[in-house]
């Protein structure tokens, strides 16, 4: 049995995968407390992890001993990587891009979305190559500096219930963090699609909830990408 470990900005999710099945998905608080107790379920076999935290090397000896192999030590991909700084891309892109190629099956222009407390946006194109993308604030990141970086304004939590007007300031700053979030979305799928009019499209990440119903694309919507590459890397370079 696999063991699937992607550690994020605000919560760790990992998940089982065996018998050609995921059998479990977990998600916690990050804590190397909740990577032991996954440790000891019993009959896994390989473990990888992906992270965009800053581990301490105590943290990192212990992933090691623990023989977690991270996604930048494997030597087998699916895509060829043009990324200018490779030790500079995060673990969560470059594996999020895998798992939706292994999802695709195949070879194709591909636009890859995550929205966690980032937003992220990769792109591979019809040869099969990793270009790169771009990063940009999440919705909480978004109320949260609104919030900071004011004397009035509130601290406003996510809806799915959000208007082009508000007649309120909780509306109003509702409309503008939650609709400015999807036309970002929006404008970065109409842009693909217009260069890539058979490619594909995967949206994934803690937030992508908010904002699936409200696209206009056809979208392959998956809340554990980083999960799936992870799974397919471990498989391909065993």
């Amino acid at each position: 049995m696999n063991l699937l470990i992607d550690i994020g900005n605000t919560l760790c999710k990992a998940a089982f995968f065996g018998n050609d099945e995921w059998t479990e998905t977990i998600r916690a608080p990050y804590s190397i407390e909740f990577i032991k107790n996954l440790l000891e379920k019993p009959d896994i076999n390989k473990i990888a992890y992906a992270t965009v935290r800053n581990h301490s090397q105590q943290e990192l000896d212990f992933f090691a001993s623990s023989k977690m192999i991270r996604i930048s030590n494997f030597t087998k991909f699916p895509i060829t990587n043009k990324y200018s700084d490779k030790n500079t891309l995060g673990d969560d892109r470059l594996s999020a891009v895998c798992g939706a190629f292994s999802l695709q099956k195949s070879n194709g222009a591909m636009l890859v979305i995550q929205a966690g407390t980032a937003f992220t946006f990769d792109y591979v194109n019809g040869s099969n190559e990793y270009l790169g993308g771009a990063i940009s604030p999440g919705p909480d990141l978004r109320f949260k500096a609104l919030h900071n970086f004011t004397d009035k304004l509130p601290l406003i939590e996510k809806t799915k219930n959000f208007d082009a007007i508000g007649t309120t300031t909780k509306d109003s700053i509702s409309g503008g963090v939650m609709m400015g979030s999807l036309a970002e979305i929006q404008f970065r799928i109409d842009l693909f699609k217009k260069e890539n009019p058979k490619g594909s499209i995967f949206l994934s990440g803690g937030n992508a909830s908010y904002f699936v119903n409200s696209l206009k694309s056809d979208i392959f919507a998956t809340e554990n990408l980083v999960l799936h590459g992870l799974n397919y890397l471990l498989n391909l370079n065993s």
